[in-house]
This record gives C-alpha cells, sequence and structure tokens, in this order.
C-alpha cells in the first residue's frame, strides 16, 4: 500500500493538529505541517509531497497566493483550501485561481477524508494520463522510424522528432 504525503497549511495549531488526527486515522496519509505559505513552500521544494491542504486566512500570504504560487512552480500538484471565513466569492476565485477543492470549517471529518482521497486519485489518474501520452509518442516515433528504409529519410524523421520533443 503506498502512502500518500499530505502538506497541511495553516497558521491555527489547533487547526493543523486536528487535521492530522482526522487524516492519520488511515494508515494511507503521512501528513506534514506548516504554519505558513513560505515554510509551505520550503518543504514543496524538497519533494514527494501528494497533496496541499491549506487555509484560506494567514498572517504575510494567503492561501489563495499560495495556489497561485503553486499552480506557476507546481501545476500537477493538487491543493485544497479550508476556512472558517469563507463566501461564495472567495470559492470562486479559489477555483479560478486552480484550488481542487473548497472546504469550510469546522470539519465534518468523514467529508474532509472523501474529499481527500478524491484530490489524490486524480492526482494519481493525471500522472498516468501523462504517462500514458508519453508512451504513446514514443510508439508513434518508433513506429515511424521501424517503417522507414532511406538512410536520409532516416534521419529527416529523428531531426523532426527530436526538435518536437526538444522545441
Amino acid at each position: 500500500m503506498t502512502v500518500s504525503k499530505i502538506l497541511v497549511v495553516d497558521d491555527d495549531r489547533f487547526a493543523l493538529t486536528f487535521c492530522r488526527q482526522i487524516l492519520e486515522e488511515e494508515e494511507a496519509f503521512k501528513v506534514v505541517e506548516a504554519q505558513s505559505v513560505d515554510e509551505s513552500l520550503e518543504i514543496i521544494r524538497e519533494g514527494g509531497i501528494d497533496l496541499v491542504i491549506s487555509d484560506l486566512v494567514m498572517p504575510d500570504k494567503t492561501g489563495l497566493d499560495l495556489v497561485e504560487i503553486l499552480r506557476l512552480e507546481y501545476p500537477s500538484l493538487r491543493v485544497i483550501l479550508i476556512t472558517g471565513h469563507g463566501t461564495v466569492e472567495s470559492a470562486v476565485k479559489a477555483m479560478k485561481l486552480g484550488a481542487l477543492d473548497y472546504i469550510r470549517k469546522p470539519l465534518n471529518p468523514a467529508e474532509f477524508k472523501i474529499v481527500v482521497r478524491r484530490a489524490l486519485e486524480q492526482s494519481k489518474l493525471a500522472e498516468e494520463n501523462r504517462e500514458l501520452k508519453s508512451s504513446l509518442k514514443l510508439y508513434d516515433a518508433s513506429s515511424r522510424i521501424s517503417r522507414t528504409i532511406e538512410i536520409e529519410e532516416l534521419y529527416q524523421i529523428i531531426f523532426d522528432l527530436m526538435i518536437q520533443e526538444i522545441g
């Protein structure tokens, strides 16, 4: 069984502990904590994070700031925002920026686990999709090469494929 590493970002120690307790009831989740956006970015840059759960309202940078940064630097990393001060407008803005989901506090443990599992499953499917696309491109390239008899045509195909791949 694979263990998913989840980063929970919240400036409130009670909220961090509560999220950790809910998630670590399942052996499939390992929780890492951060109390600010900057601290969370350091942890993310070390690698291995499968999902980020962030509070919306924090001092300095907000959860929305984190979503924007991650969308640019780590586009495949999924983010769930949680908040006790949510509005429809903030939820819409979060989704437009790239947040996967938006949950209001107080958290319902069962609902929270379902949202987390769904986010991790979507990440897994997206990764499998990227791998399949890569395999399909490789198959197409090898098929084009194997059908070629003339050496000059082979050079041209290989050159074209390299240009496509490298840009």
